[in-house]
């Protein structure tokens, strides 16, 4: 270990497991989610007085973790984030932050000159009383927050021990009711509806164990749970391996060409076993379009993807290349739509309006990307959406975030 201090007063092998721990976490299918984005802090006191909140994101693509929070001068080691604790529980009580684009108002707030805006879920970590914090969105648990009776469903599973944050708290009214419930002795975790799990301890190592513990709890219970067909059962059945590559063949360059209007774009299919049982299940085209799981999957997907009816008994590769290009159409103009009424300023303008996931009944997923990194995040993260969709509907019946919400948190997302 090293026992060099930064320029914050605190050793940089501290820092540097908490990086750790974040990829950790980004890396485990079990805790990654469809947000694939993992933050982890750790408050420490610094040589010259006052607490600090460092905060480390970590997101994975193909198993790779890969830094959230990139190298920024002035913004600590691999990119972390410093906050003093008494400045954002000033700007809390303050009520400075109500309102305001977290990341951008807690810029007064940062050690050192703000370099970068912190990460949207900084609050959330402030304000739990303990010293190490995880916000994660694994499937399981997601299916939990995605459920309409989620709070019912969510005691059921982990009893007094969760607590239960309601939708309808956001920003900083969503901090200060989290801390609230976390400071209840009895509760050792909470659940954000239609965000994610929130787990904390006194050592790192305790609050990875919480993760992960949470998690394995949330898997058993909808394995038990969860019973009979997902997404209301089968209602195609999936051509053949030959006959699904022969069409695709024919189908994926006017793919590339129907999204890549505005650049060229990279394609990668799924048509895994998880996905090909979704899209020839009854009751997908509703459920998908319905939206994302979690408001950061947004970043990777866009707020929902675009369905393409089919029949494979009788439609060829020229009938779906033909509604591929009406749906691309279709799609663009529906994404700048809400790009212009809740992304604010030029944000329609910046924002590639193209499908980054196509869902064809009976063939597979096709997520797009301008690059083959963008494209597999997005494949990844609507993978692990597939997951929850199911399991939050066959519990109960899901539920999405609104399209304004998706917006704000994109934007957030973006700006760190």
């Amino acid at each position: 270990m090293l026992s060099v201090e930064s320029s914050a007063g605190v050793p940089v092998d501290v820092l540097g497991r908490l990086v750790r721990q974040a990829r950790l976490l980004a890396a485990d299918a079990e805790t990654a989610g469809a947000g694939l984005r993992t933050t982890v802090s750790a408050k420490r006191s610094r040589r010259l007085g006052g607490e600090v909140l460092w905060v480390a994101g970590a997101g994975a693509v193909g198993g790779d973790s890969d830094a959230a929070c990139g190298p920024a001068s002035g913004a600590g080691p691999d990119g972390l984030v410093g906050l003093r604790l008494d400045r954002v529980h000033a700007a809390l009580t303050d009520g400075v932050l109500d309102g305001a684009l977290h990341p951008v108002a807690l810029a007064g707030c940062q050690v050192g000159p703000p370099a970068r805006p912190c990460p949207p879920e900084a609050l959330l970590h402030a304000v739990v009383p303990a010293a190490h914090v995880a916000v994660t969105q694994p499937d399981a648990a997601m299916a939990l927050c995605a459920a309409a009776d989620g709070a019912r469903i969510a005691h059921a599973c982990f009893g007094e021990a969760a607590a239960w944050i309601p939708y309808e708290a956001t920003g900083a009214a969503l901090a200060r009711e989290l801390g609230m419930a976390a400071a209840e002795a009895k509760v050792r975790m909470a659940l954000l509806a239609r965000r994610g799990l929130v787990t904390w301890g006194e050592t790192e190592q305790a609050c990875h164990e919480a993760t992960v513990a949470a998690t394995r709890r949330a898997r058993d219970f909808v394995a038990a749970a969860a019973v009979g067909p997902r997404c209301g059962g089968p209602t195609l059945a999936p051509l053949g391996m030959r006959e699904r590559a022969r069409l695709l063949a024919c189908l994926l360059p006017a793919m590339r060409r129907a999204f890549g209007e505005q650049r060229p774009k990279v394609l990668e299919l799924d048509s895994s076993p998880e996905v090909l049982a979704f899209v020839c299940a009854r009751d997908a085209p509703t459920l998908a379009q319905m939206g994302a799981v979690c408001s950061p999957q947004v970043v990777h997907t866009q707020r929902a993807p675009l369905w393409i009816d089919a029949d494979l008994r009788c439609d060829d590769a020229g009938d779906l290349a033909e509604r591929v290009v009406r749906g691309a159409r279709r799609h663009r103009a529906q994404m700048r739509w809400e790009s212009a009424a809740f992304g604010g300023g030029d944000d329609a303008t910046r924002t590639d309006p193209d499908a980054r996931v196509v869902l064809i009944a009976g063939l597979g997923l096709v997520s797009v990307g301008a690059t083959r990194t963008e494209a597999r995040r997005a494949r990844l993260a609507f993978r692990h959406a597939i997951a929850t969709i199911g399991a939050a509907a066959a519990l109960d019946r899901y539920v999405a975030p609104s399209a304004a919400e998706c917006a704000a948190v994109e934007r957030a997302l973006r700006a760190a």
